[in-house]
């Protein structure tokens, strides 16, 4: 299989694992895909300061601290931290498939070979970002690097 075989299954599949929650998010996205300053309805009550990251690059980066709803999703996540970042997000809806985060910022996916994964507390995630459900004391970091596969 070759290295953009590899991507592109790697990219399906985690769109693929992404459309179990697609429709249960609380989020309303523009049909543009453009998610800058839209942020998913968070009860006070049950707010948590999550950290994010967004590595752009070597030496380039911005972090910050998202409030977010205890069980949220990094999905959640980064759309409320590129709206305080005031970061264009794109994203592309593949239906069933799920969400695909395809630009933060001047990043899009393939330039250089490099595309958009993302960390928690350290680990590649292996499941889509709308399906992985974000704790208290977690840390997010989205990468804009080259796959390892």
């Amino acid at each position: 299989m070759s290295k953009n075989q590899k991507i592109i299954t790697f990219v399906a599949v985690i769109a693929l694992v992404a459309g179990g929650l697609l429709f249960a998010s609380r989020s309303i996205a523009p049909e543009n895909g453009n998610l800058n300053n839209i942020a998913p309805v968070v009860d006070e009550a049950l707010q948590e300061d999550i950290n994010l990251t967004i590595v752009f690059g070597p030496n380039d980066s911005a972090s910050t601290s998202v409030k977010a709803k205890y069980g949220g999703t990094c999905l959640d996540i980064l759309k409320r931290g590129a709206a305080t970042l005031n970061f264009d997000l794109q994203t592309k809806d593949y239906g069933e498939m799920g969400v695909l985060v395809e630009k933060i910022r001047d990043k899009k996916n393939g330039d250089g070979g490099n595309y958009w994964m993302y960390y928690v507390d350290g680990k590649l995630s292996d499941v889509g970002a709308s399906q992985q459900e974000i704790y208290p004391g977690s840390i997010v970091e989205w990468r804009f690097e080259k796959p390892n596969f």
